[in-house]
């Protein structure tokens, strides 16, 4: 089954790994620093991670193939993943 992480974008359920919500806010000791942004930046590129709209990042999900930025809340992808896991039974 197929999980759509929008942005016609679609993963296999059996390759999800992780479902991390980006939308927590960080503390002010732990945001905006020009070190934390390449950090990021560098972090994206080593592992891969495709962002589906650049304009609204609420998701990191992480699959065994590749990772990706979704537009979509965690909660709602949950919700297509539990739909998926029901209808397999």
């Amino acid at each position: 089954m197929y999980l759509d992480l929008g942005g016609e974008t679609i993963v296999t359920s059996n390759e999800l790994v992780a479902m991390i919500d980006l939308t927590i806010e960080p503390s002010e000791e732990q945001s905006g620093t020009k070190a934390e942004q390449k950090l990021k930046s560098n972090w994206m590129s080593k592992w891969n991670v495709t962002t589906i709209d650049p304009e609204d990042q609420k998701t990191l999900i992480i699959t065994t193939n590749k990772n990706f930025i979704s537009p979509i809340s965690v909660m709602t992808l949950k919700r297509r993943l539990q739909n998926i896991l029901e209808d397999r039974k």
